[in-house]
């Protein structure tokens, strides 16, 4: 009995102490990550990131995302709602995490269709339609086209030249890179002004973009 008394105490304290370093670590870590986010904003926003919003507030809301990830084409139209109720507030900066030939295709489309400012329309269809062009887990990125078409406004053909003669490579490296200094492991990955977002809810980043607006 006593030895099992030992035991249970022995387990206890090992928990206690794992959990402590558990909690030294997060807090090192927000710290390390928010000393980044007060250097010009780098490693979070880069001159070629693509920004959307008026940001009269002053408030980045960065996401790291792969075109042909699920989760974030299924956390899109949350992320987007979050946008459009602060749109006038925020800047919302797109980076890139993108790994497989797919997602460098699709990043392509998109950088290729900033030329004719359709950025935004053009993000929606990809991730709208993501189920269609992905189909067991065989991404067949070329169908995008077929659904481009339903953008009003978006020159098809000009599209195509751009993205003929568009290169990525150094946009998708800097970004990767930058994941990476700041800790990202997965997709989608949040960030409001240097503070990760822990919880991938609606409500979760509502409370963060409102905490820094209000605060």
């Amino acid at each position: 009995m006593k030895n099992l008394k030992v035991v249970i105490i022995a387990l206890v304290a090992l928990a206690a102490i794992f959990i402590g370093a558990k909690s030294f670590y997060q807090e090192s870590e927000v710290k390390r990550v928010q000393k980044l986010a007060k250097e010009d904003g780098a490693p979070f926003v880069r001159e070629h990131s693509m920004k959307l919003g008026k940001n009269g507030s002053n408030i980045a809301v960065v996401e790291f995302f792969d075109p042909i990830c699920g989760a974030c084409a299924a956390f899109h139209p949350m992320s987007k709602r979050v946008f459009k109720e602060y749109e006038n507030d925020i800047s919302f900066v797109i980076r890139y995490l993108a790994r497989h030939p797919a997602s460098v295709y699709m990043v392509r489309l998109l950088e290729a269709s900033r030329n004719q400012q359709k950025y935004e329309e053009v993000l929606d269809t990809v991730l709208s339609t993501q189920r269609l062009w992905i189909t067991n887990n065989n991404p067949k990125p070329k169908m995008i086209w077929q659904y481009l078409g339903q953008i009003e406004g978006l020159n098809l053909d000009v599209l195509r030249q751009d993205f003929e003669k568009i290169d990525v490579s150094d946009i998708i490296s800097k970004d990767i890179a930058d994941a990476g200094a700041l800790g990202v492991r997965g997709t989608p990955s949040f960030f409001v002004n240097g503070k990760k977002l822990e919880s991938l809810t609606y409500e979760g980043l509502l409370d963060l973009v409102e905490l820094e607006l209000y605060k």
